[in-house]
């Protein structure tokens, strides 16, 4: 029966094109990572501010950390996705989407760790 419920859910185009979605830009951003910092041994710039500088350093780990999260923070979404979707649908629906671009935040994120580095 769990099953039947997990391909109903699935079989919503609304809900599985961005959670596919989704985790192909985070496994994009977990590749980006890797092959851009794996033989860094310095400090990275994670974060500065225009006219203050740089205010957060950080090595790969906390690249990794991040990636983490977010991959994290996507498996919180998809269980939300499940509990809501046989009451509210437009909710699961949504919270789908935001995944998606949740995911190209921290794609475009990283991009701009790795290039600033």
């Amino acid at each position: 029966m769990r099953l039947n419920y997990v391909r109903k859910i699935m079989s919503d185009s609304f809900i599985s094109v961005p959670l596919i979605g989704a985790l192909a830009v985070l496994l994009t951003a977990s590749i980006a990572v890797y092959a851009s910092l794996r033989n860094t041994d310095h400090l990275l710039v994670i974060h500065f501010v225009g006219g203050g500088g740089i205010d957060f350093l950080g090595d790969l780990g906390d690249m990794v950390s991040i990636i983490a999260s977010a991959i994290v923070a996507s498996l919180v979404n998809s269980a939300l996705i499940f509990f809501f979707y046989p009451r509210i649908q437009i909710l699961s629906r949504l919270i789908a989407f935001f995944t998606l671009f949740f995911a190209v935040l921290i794609l475009i994120a990283v991009g701009v760790i790795i290039s600033v580095n």
